[in-house]
């Protein structure tokens, strides 16, 4: 990461502190990324298993290969140290608040 980039990732989205300010030089870089399940494709996939017997295998070799599940968002977040040894946190809802 050059200096621009460490710069402009320098706080942690958990606690707001700077990364460096827990004393120990390594920060993460965490992708969030949320998927939607694909109810149509489900339902296809799940007649197609019916249709072969219960066969999942054979539902899946004779099937379309659907995408199950769409992205639908993605972040890429920063996490000091402290926040990813010791802190327990509910993503959803930091999420919700816009903390992330």
């Amino acid at each position: 990461m050059k200096e621009h980039e460490l710069r402009k990732n320098a706080t942690c989205a958990i606690c707001g502190e700077k990364t460096l300010a827990t004393g120990f030089p390594l920060f993460c870089t965490v992708t969030i990324k949320q998927y939607k399940i694909d109810d149509g494709a489900i339902r296809r996939q799940a007649g197609m298993e019916m249709m072969m017997g219960g066969s999942v295998q054979l539902a899946q070799a004779m099937g379309a290969d659907e995408t199950m599940a769409k992205q639908v968002d993605s972040k890429k977040i920063i996490v000091c140290f402290n926040c990813v040894t010791g802190k327990q946190i509910n993503i959803a809802e930091q999420l919700a608040k816009g903390k992330i």
